[in-house]
C-alpha cells in the first residue's frame, strides 16, 4: 500500500563522481512543506562511507532538515531499501543537475537502475532530464523528466494533486517499462534479432 512518501536512492557522499544533489533534492522538498504539503515524508536512503567530505555533507543535511519530515536512512540492507520502494509514491533522483553532461557525462546517471528498481514497485520517478534517465522515462506517461528545480516541484505537486485514475494509469505504467527490462523480453527480442539476422531480412 502506498504512503504519502517520496523516495531517494543513493550512495551519501561527497565526491568527483556521480553525486546524487540531496543538497537540492532536501531543498525543493522544503519548498512543498512552506507551500503547505505538510503530509508528506521524504525518505533518503543509501550507503555511506565515513570520510570527512562525506560526513561534513551528511552533518550538514541533517542540521538544514532537522525542522521537516525528511530522514535519512544510512547503509540500510537491500531488504529494508525494499521496503521503501513498496511503501512511496514518488522517486526523486537529481544526479548531473548544475553539469553540461556534454562535457562531464560521469555526473549523471548512466543507466538509472534506482529509477528501475522504483518503477518495479508503481513508484512514479520524477527524475531529472540527463543521462540514462532519459531512456527509462517516457515523460508524463510512465515518469516525468525535469530541467530545473521549479519543475520538479511542480511535477510533483501534480502527481500529489492527482486522482486516483490518473495516478493508477501512472503506477501501472511505470510497472510496465519496468517488466521491458525483464530475462523474458530480453530473450525474446535477442531471438528475433538472431532469426532476422541469419534469414538476411
Amino acid at each position: 500500500e502506498k504512503q504519502r512518501m517520496i523516495l531517494s536512492v543513493g550512495r551519501l557522499f561527497s565526491g568527483p563522481y556521480n553525486e546524487k544533489r540531496y543538497d537540492i533534492l532536501t531543498k525543493a522538498f522544503r519548498k512543498l512543506y512552506q507551500s503547505g504539503i505538510q503530509n508528506w515524508e521524504y525518505h533518503i536512503a543509501g550507503s555511506y562511507i565515513n570520510n570527512s567530505k562525506s560526513q561534513y555533507l551528511l552533518n550538514l543535511l541533517i542540521q538544514e532538515n532537522k525542522d521537516y519530515p525528511i530522514y535519512f536512512h544510512v547503509n540500510e540492507t537491500y531488504e529494508n531499501i525494499r521496503l521503501y520502494y513498496n511503501k512511496s509514491t514518488i522517486l526523486w533522483h537529481a544526479a548531473g543537475y548544475g553539469y553540461d553532461e556534454k562535457v562531464n557525462p560521469e555526473k549523471t546517471e548512466h543507466f538509472g537502475m534506482t529509477t528501475a528498481e522504483a518503477m518495479s514497485s508503481c513508484c512514479i520517478p520524477v527524475v531529472i532530464n540527463k543521462g540514462g534517465q532519459k531512456e527509462i522515462i517516457q515523460n508524463g506517461i510512465n515518469g516525468f523528466l525535469w530541467n530545473i528545480e521549479d519543475e520538479m516541484i511542480q511535477q510533483t505537486l501534480d502527481i500529489i494533486q492527482a486522482n486516483q485514475s490518473s495516478l493508477s494509469s501512472l503506477q501501472q505504467n511505470a510497472r510496465n517499462r519496468f517488466l521491458s527490462y525483464g530475462i523474458e523480453n530480453f530473450k525474446e527480442k535477442m531471438l528475433k534479432a538472431f532469426f532476422s539476422f541469419i534469414s538476411g531480412s
